[in-house]
C-alpha cells in the first residue's frame, strides 16, 4: 500500500498560545503542483471556491457545511467513507444538507467532468437546470438523485441511496447505474432516456404511472408490476412474465429477500455482505453471480484513493505568524 505524507503551511491570525496538535477537519486542495488545507467547518467550502478546473479535494472524517452549487467543470472530489470504517477505524465524511451539481441558470453551459467519491451526503444529489455532462458519483450515500434539466452520461456506481432517481420528465442520455441500492426505482424519466441498471437491487413496481421503463442486467428486482417497455437480462423477479415487457434468461417468482445468505429481506442495514445463498445458480450473462457482489465493480462500501489517516493542527503560530498542519494520507488502488 503506497502512503502520501505531506505538510502544509498555512496563516493564522488567531490561535490559543501554547495548544497541542489536535485532529481537525480538514480540506486539501490540490492544483497542479500546489497544495493547499484549508480546516472547520466551512473547509470544504473554502477549498471549492479557491478551485480552478482540474483541482482535486480531499476530505477528511468528519461532518462538513455545505459547499453551495458546485458549478466550475473538471473537479475530483474524495472523501473518506459514507459510513465509518471499523477495519481502520477512519470515519466517515459527510456534506450537510442537499447536494447540488450545476447552478439555477438554465440558458448557462452545462456543468461536466465531475467526480465524487466517499461521501455521504445527508440530504439528496440535484443536478441542476443548466444540465450535466460527464458525472460519476461512486461509493457514496444520498437520498434521491434528482435531475432539474436534460443531463449525458451520468454514472452512478456502488452506491446507497435511500430513495429514487428521479428525472422529473427530463431527457437523461446515457444514464448508468452499476452495482448499487435503489429502493425506490427510477421514477419520470421521458421515453426518449437511455437508462441501464447493471448488478443493482431495485424496486420496480409502476404504481400511479410514475415509473419508468429503463434496461436491467444481472439486476435483483421487488415489487411489481414492471413498468410497460422494461427490458430484464438475466433478472431476478418477483413478477411473472407480463406482457409488453421483455425478458432474456430471467428468474421469475422470486422472493428478493429468500436470495440472500446474511438477512432473510432486502432491506438496507450498514453490515450486510449481500451475499447470495446460491450464486452459482444465479448466474448473470457476464459469467459472475446476479446482484451488488458480482459484474465489473463488486460492491464495495470503502472508498479508493486517497485516504486521510491523520490530520492535525498546531494550536498557536509559529514566530512567522505560520500554523503548522500534518496531513497524512494512504493511496489505495481502486476496488481494492
Amino acid at each position: 500500500m503506497k502512503k502520501i505524507i505531506f505538510a502544509a503551511l498555512v496563516l493564522l491570525s488567531i490561535a490559543p498560545a501554547g495548544a497541542q496538535m489536535t485532529e481537525q477537519l480538514t480540506a486539501t486542495l490540490r492544483q497542479g503542483d500546489n497544495t493547499t488545507v484549508f480546516y472547520g467547518k466551512d473547509a470544504f467550502k473554502s477549498a471549492y471556491e479557491a478551485a480552478e478546473s482540474g483541482a482535486e479535494i480531499t476530505l477528511s472524517s468528519g461532518a462538513f457545511n455545505n459547499p453551495g452549487r458546485i458549478i466550475t467543470s473538471n473537479i475530483s472530489i474524495y472523501g473518506q467513507g459514507y459510513l465509518n470504517d471499523e477495519t481502520t477505524g477512519i470515519a466517515k465524511t459527510s456534506v450537510l444538507d442537499d447536494f447540488l451539481i450545476g447552478t439555477a441558470e438554465a440558458e448557462a453551459e452545462p456543468t461536466e467532468n465531475i467526480y465524487m467519491e466517499g461521501i455521504w451526503m445527508n440530504g439528496s444529489l440535484y443536478l441542476s437546470e443548466n444540465g450535466v455532462k460527464n458525472i460519476q458519483v461512486v461509493k457514496c450515500r444520498t437520498g434521491n438523485a434528482q435531475f432539474f434539466a436534460d443531463a449525458e452520461n451520468v454514472v452512478f456506481r456502488q452506491m446507497y441511496f435511500t430513495g429514487s432517481i428521479h428525472a422529473r420528465g427530463f431527457t437523461i442520455a446515457g444514464l448508468l447505474v452499476q452495482n448499487s441500492y435503489l429502493p425506490n426505482g427510477f421514477q419520470k424519466f421521458s421515453s426518449s432516456s437511455s437508462v441501464m441498471a447493471d448488478h443493482c437491487c431495485v424496486f420496480i413496481r409502476d404504481y400511479y404511472n410514475d415509473r419508468s421503463a429503463v434496461t436491467m442486467s444481472n439486476c435483483i428486482t421487488w415489487g411489481a408490476n414492471s413498468c410497460v417497455g422494461s427490458v430484464f437480462y438475466n433478472c431476478s423477479l418477483e413478477e411473472g412474465e407480463l406482457a409488453d415487457r421483455t425478458y432474456v434468461n430471467c428468474y421469475h417468482g422470486v422472493s428478493a429477500g429468500s436470495l440472500f445468505s446474511d438477512q432473510e429481506n432486502i432491506n438496507w442495514n450498514d453490515a450486510r455482505t449481500w451475499e447470495l445463498k446460491d450464486p452459482t445458480t444465479y448466474m448473470g450473462n457476464d459469467g459472475t453471480q446476479i446482484g451488488m457482489l458480482g459484474g465489473q465493480y463488486p460492491f464495495e462500501k470503502i472508498p479508493g484513493v486517497p485516504r486521510i489517516i491523520k490530520s492535525e493542527v498546531d494550536g498557536a503560530t509559529n514566530a512567522e505568524g505560520q500554523l503548522h498542519l500534518n496531513i497524512q494520507a494512504e493511496a489505495r488502488p481502486v476496488n481494492e
